[in-house]
């Protein structure tokens, strides 16, 4: 008992969301949040130099 049932149903929710939105968020194309994912790329290779 314990936590478990609170475990399991976080596992399903968070689960069930990246299912549900898995497609949408691996099109690169057409994204509302384009700049802020390739402006990671500058930040990566800030970071490493």
């Amino acid at each position: 008992a314990g936590p478990t049932m609170t475990i399991l149903e976080t596992l399903w929710v968070t689960s069930s969301n990246y299912v549900g939105n898995a497609v949408q968020l691996s099109n690169p194309f057409g994204r509302e949040d384009e700049a802020w994912f390739q402006g990671w790329t500058v930040f990566y290779w800030a970071w490493w130099i």
